[in-house]
């Protein structure tokens, strides 16, 4: 593509941002010309939703009756950043099992909030209702021990902050925190998880009263400073999800965790 083009694009694209129509108009071209094989695509992610920034992405599930196997592809169509996911009926009923048997929503997401290109069909509604319903139901409920597990992680990094450390290293600690407790506050709340910008509204969606309490020190610790009324705060919200844990706590290894020590015969440093 001429670099002139490819300039006048990019600018374009910092300078619009995409409505669900135009997307849609992108969606049904390219699955008339890349995707023309397929039984249909659904077209998803923010911007169809309307919340797009200048530079989402236009997700796309890709459905063929069969395929050789499953796979994903990146690209830009028209300055429009493209994430195509190509499946069949059969490696998508498994990676939207994986996702609910993992506690994530990811593809099951995109196929209920998506629109059906080039239009709905019997099996693109049968599709669409089957992720809403699993939607509609929540993920499996976790075990004790995957809590228990997030309280520890919560726990340790909670007492991580408490100690005295160069700023940036507090940034680290609380990036790591907000995804243990957001987790931990998701699952404790029957929710499927999610990550990035998702994991925010998430949260916000989940409970108002939580999620600014977790901002406000976030807030304190990217200026550097983490107070004595931050800590307590963050042991008040992780109080309401099962509260600190370190005393007591015990983790047993699964039994294949184990391999022939290799270093006991070794002659040589370094050699395996």
């Amino acid at each position: 593509m001429d670099g002139t083009l490819v300039a006048y694009l990019y600018e374009s694209r910092v300078m619009a941002v995409f409505t669900p129509e135009q997307t849609l108009l992108h969606a049904n071209a390219l699955f008339k010309s890349r995707y023309k094989e397929a039984e249909f695509c659904v077209a998803a992610g923010s911007i169809m939703q309307g919340y797009g920034t200048e530079f989402s992405d236009l997700d796309l599930v890709i459905i063929y009756p069969t395929i050789e196997t499953a796979f994903r592809e990146s690209f830009t169509y028209l300055g429009m950043p493209i994430e195509a996911f190509i499946h069949d009926y059969e490696t998508l009923q498994s990676f939207m099992d994986s996702d609910f048997e993992e506690g994530h929503a990811i593809m099951l997401h995109m196929v209920a909030t998506g629109v059906a290109v080039p239009k709905e069909t019997e099996y693109s509604t049968r599709l669409k209702a089957y992720a809403l319903a699993i939607l509609a139901a929540g993920p499996p409920r976790p075990d004790q021990k995957t809590l228990d597990d997030l309280c520890y992680a919560v726990s340790d990094l909670i007492d991580d902050l408490k100690g005295t450390r160069p700023p940036y290293e507090k940034r680290a600690i609380l990036y790591s925190l907000y995804l243990k407790i957001g987790e931990l506050r998701l699952r404790t709340a029957g929710k499927f998880l999610t990550s990035g910008k998702r994991l925010a509204r998430a949260l916000k969606e989940c409970e108002a009263l939580f999620f600014d309490g977790l901002e406000s020190v976030r807030e304190h610790a990217h200026k550097g400073e983490v107070s004595a009324q931050d800590i307590h705060g963050l042991t008040a919200l992780l109080d309401s999800l099962g509260g600190y844990l370190f005393d007591g706590y015990k983790r047993i290894a699964p039994d294949h965790k184990r391999k022939n020590a290799d270093w006991i015969t070794s002659s040589h440093k370094g050699t395996h």
